[in-house]
């Protein structure tokens, strides 16, 4: 795993525990992280950003929103659920822990990959 990430320009990882493997990306390359949702306030949350602050990498962070997020089963999330995120109802226990799973725009998510693509092969600024 190391070798492959010394070797890595661009990185594309959820946020949390499992992006820590950015860590060793080497110098001038780019991540972009997939935020959390903040399920309360409806709002993308960048989980580790002042982490990836003290790096020299280039980080990029993808946006969601309630519609990112699909049931297994194809459903998006119930209204109900979504004007009543804190509840703690079975269903919404089951739709949220068991099979939800986000559902990335193409496009959007191209952007950002040009984006940090431009970033690692524009030339730096300073020393």
């Amino acid at each position: 795993q190391y070798q492959l990430m010394k070797r890595t320009k661009i990185l594309i990882s959820p946020c949390g525990g499992v992006s820590f493997i950015g860590w060793f990306l080497p110098s001038n390359s780019a991540a972009i992280f997939i935020d959390f949702l903040d399920a309360p306030k409806g709002k993308s949350v960048h989980m580790e950003a002042n982490t990836w602050s003290y790096l020299d990498i280039h980080d990029f962070y993808y946006e969601v929103a309630y519609d990112d997020f699909v049931h297994l089963n194809g459903s998006h999330i119930d209204p109900i659920m979504r004007n009543n995120p804190s509840g703690d109802n079975e269903a919404h226990f089951k739709f949220w822990k068991h099979g939800v799973s986000y559902k990335l725009d193409e496009n959007k998510l191209e952007t950002l990959i040009r984006r940090a693509d431009k970033a690692v092969t524009s030339p730096r600024r300073g020393g």
